[in-house]
């Protein structure tokens, strides 16, 4: 049903900054802040500028753990 989707914006913050909530981690992770664990992914284009359609297309660029680069997209 239209009325109960979530935009992408919302999907990305229950994914991130929400979950690290819901897990009381929210002083160490689910934002991308001085101090914080550096885990997070690079990916080729903003998914908030999408339609919903093109979000399959979307790849990974980099995945980054503990502030370190572990994954990297080759050229």
């Amino acid at each position: 049903m239209p009325g109960e989707r979530v935009s992408q914006s919302q999907a990305l913050w229950m994914y991130t900054g929400a979950s690290a909530y819901a897990c009381f981690e929210e002083n160490i992770k689910g934002t991308i802040a001085p101090g914080k664990l550096a885990d997070l992914i690079v990916l080729n284009r903003d998914p908030t500028e999408m339609t919903p359609e093109e979000i399959k297309d979307l790849e990974v660029e980099m995945t980054v753990i503990g502030g370190g680069i572990v994954w990297r997209k080759e050229p």
